[in-house]
């Protein structure tokens, strides 16, 4: 029976280098004569280019320091004769192409000196990221994965639906930006002011602060207008919504006989009696006022205000009505 094949492992061989050897066996009985002389060559070394991020002391070692959207930073660039050991003797202007982030600058050029160049980088998007870097010639290993944060704060977005309702409070959000339009989720500390062109609106909190980058407040508005609420921070930097527009309380006028708790008996103005509609909802004393010209009958317990029975209407009592003592007359 033949005996297996005994195997050894060749270890801290040179890449690139011939080697040579002869075989012989050797049991019991002695000493077989050698083979004739044999040969191999390793396989040669791949030179690479690797980039070390600040941070780390060394290529793909260490924690790297997140960076900030349009700042710029350094790289240090090492050349290798494979993947390790530096090439002392590549040195000069190189060409050198980098990949990677697609938002940002890079240098067309890097000077060497016994295998090491630095590079200045900036970049513009927020991401988490690798950089690679070539000179067509030699490949580049990939960096370890950085963090890039948004920049600082250059402006803010102010946003709330409109229209809203007089004197009912809505929600006003509002968003820090850097200059490249990222939220700066970074910053949960600047305080800033809420304002607006008329004196009638009011804020639930204000000055409010930042909570990774963005806040909604709580606006009322007691006139019936069009407005705009712009957000200011001690550093200036300010942004303005776009214009909504603040309606008055519907007001509610009967169309025809029929039941307070039926949508077809009313219509309604929302824009203080200058146009009519077909109301969605039935009157209440959150409206500006009822008119009744028509036989309305309340069959439903409701609370309302500013009731006005105009000449031939009538309001047939079925059920509990609450007048509400507003600010003006509840009942005429």
């Amino acid at each position: 029976m033949r005996s297996p094949v005994p195997r050894t492992l060749l270890s801290s061989l040179t890449p690139g280098q011939t080697y040579y050897f002869k075989a012989y066996a050797i049991n019991a009985i002695g000493t077989t004569l050698s083979s004739p002389e044999l040969s191999f060559t390793t396989a040669s070394a791949t030179p690479k280019i690797l980039v070390t991020l600040p941070g780390q002391s060394a290529p793909n070692t260490g924690t790297p320091t997140a960076q900030v959207a349009g700042t710029a930073f350094n790289v240090t660039l090492t050349t290798t004769t494979d993947g390790s050991t530096t090439d002392a003797g590549y040195a000069g202007t190189k060409n050198i192409t980098f990949s990677g982030p697609t938002l940002g600058t890079y240098p067309a050029t890097v000077d060497f000196t016994a295998g090491i160049g630095t590079a200045s980088i900036t970049l513009t998007n927020v991401e988490s990221t690798t950089l690679t870097a070539t000179d067509g010639t030699i490949a580049g290993l990939t960096s370890t994965s950085f963090t890039v944060n948004p920049g600082a704060i250059d402006h803010y977005i102010v946003s709330a639906s409109s229209p809203q309702s007089i004197s009912t409070a809505f929600a006003v959000m509002v968003t820090a930006k850097d200059v490249y339009g990222h939220t700066v989720t970074t910053d949960s500390a600047t305080s800033v002011t809420m304002s607006s062109g008329s004196g009638t609106v009011s804020f639930d909190v204000n000055p409010k602060t930042l909570v990774a980058g963005t806040f909604t407040v709580n606006a009322t508005d007691t006139a019936a207008e069009t407005i705009t609420i712009t957000a200011t921070d001690g550093n200036s930097k300010t942004g303005t919504s776009g214009n909504i527009v603040v309606n008055p309380l519907p007001k509610y006028r009967s169309l025809a006989n029929g039941n307070w708790n039926a949508t077809t008996t009313w219509e309604v103005s929302t824009d203080n009696g200058w146009s009519w509609g077909p109301a969605a909802v039935t009157p209440t004393s959150a409206d500006a006022g009822v008119s009744i010209s028509h036989a309305v009958t309340n069959t439903a317990s409701v609370t309302v205000d500013e009731v006005t029975i105009a000449s031939g209407g009538q309001l047939v009592l079925n059920s509990g009505l609450t007048l509400n003592n507003g600010s003006g007359d509840d009942l005429t």
